[in-house]
């Protein structure tokens, strides 16, 4: 069984791009530095938000559920989504000021997110096989 054939039904057909490769290494880099000079790591909230990045950004994007998203999201438009993502910053915010999560969950939350997509981008690179703007040499 190839990578080809079981990530097929789970990753986006295009290949990434380079901005995409650049943003997700430097953002592992960045996190992993950050696990590893920190003390106290909840490995299960890092766990825990890998697998649910996986899930929701592999096979339930790729969904009845997925597509149907993204099809609205062409209407909702940047400020929609710039709004929504202000909403999603305050209300961890609010969550972490008034619960007081420790910082040790809340990182180990982030980095998750960021491990999570950046597997999702290697596997995509390695099931197309290439990178967008990718340009091989060949010999004449």
């Amino acid at each position: 069984m190839s990578l080809r054939s079981i990530a097929a039904g789970w990753l986006p057909e295009a290949p990434p791009t380079w901005d995409q490769v650049i943003v997700t290494a430097l953002a592992s880099v960045s996190t992993a530095l950050t696990i590893y000079e920190t003390d106290a790591v909840s490995w299960a909230a890092l766990g825990g938000a890998f697998a649910v990045t996986v899930a929701v950004a592999g096979p339930v994007a790729q969904s009845s559920v997925g597509r149907r998203l993204r099809q609205r999201a062409p209407r909702l438009g940047r400020r929609a989504v710039a709004v929504g993502i202000a909403v999603f910053a305050v209300v961890v915010w609010v969550t972490v000021q008034t619960i007081a999560v420790p910082a040790s969950v809340v990182t180990a939350l982030g980095t998750g997110i960021v491990l999570g997509v950046a597997v999702l981008v290697v596997f995509q690179a390695a099931s197309t096989g290439t990178i967008s703007g990718w340009s091989e040499r060949r010999p004449k």
